[in-house]
């Protein structure tokens, strides 16, 4: 490939800012080569800008473009289907929108994370007000890949090394954009 990827973000706000980071994170700690384009639309609801975006960023090189921004994502997908490139989805299984083309997706088990804290407050009668956040350790968050695309088993087994290493807590992915450089630093493979 190019060497470079991309990532399609709704708002530049915190939580699309996080998903940013944990991209680029993820990106340069397995290619520190790479270069990640990224842009934010400024819209959740505009699959027009979201296509004209990723076929920018396609057009620029970039083998790959996650988004994070809603239905603006949905124009990734087609500006992947046009080029005859890959993206990725979020928050929900979007690899059957076009197994072709969506490589992978991730998915935020938000159905997960309500049955614990239910279950924790029927076991305790206790309830925590205010944010909880929760990732892989606690199963709150996966991925899935596309059975239509074939995908090294060698990629596969270094993704479920990382995330173990995640789970374990050895790697603790940033989730500000303007910490990933320090995360590299301290984290060189």
């Amino acid at each position: 490939g190019s060497n470079k990827v991309g990532v399609v973000g709704g708002m530049d706000v915190p939580v699309i800012r996080s998903f940013v980071s944990g991209y680029m994170a993820g990106v340069k700690y397995v290619n520190p080569e790479a270069e990640v384009l990224v842009s934010y639309v400024g819209d959740f609801g505009n699959p027009a800008k979201g296509k004209e975006t990723a076929l920018a960023m396609y057009d620029r090189g970039a083998d790959i473009v996650y988004h994070a921004a809603g239905g603006t994502g949905l124009g990734v997908f087609e500006a992947a289907k046009d080029v005859d490139r890959y993206a990725v989805g979020v928050d929900i299984d979007q690899t059957v929108i076009d197994p072709e083309h969506i490589v992978a997706s991730s998915v935020r088990k938000l159905d997960q994370l309500i049955f614990d804290i239910i279950k924790d407050y029927q076991e305790t009668g206790q309830f925590e007000p205010g944010a909880h956040y929760h990732g892989l350790k606690e199963n709150a968050l996966e991925y899935k890949v596309s059975e239509a695309v074939d995908i090294d088993p060698a990629i596969i087994e270094n993704v479920e090394e990382l995330r173990e290493k995640i789970i374990s807590g050895e790697l603790v992915i940033p989730d500000k954009v303007e910490d990933v450089d320090e995360f590299l630093s301290q984290n060189k493979q």
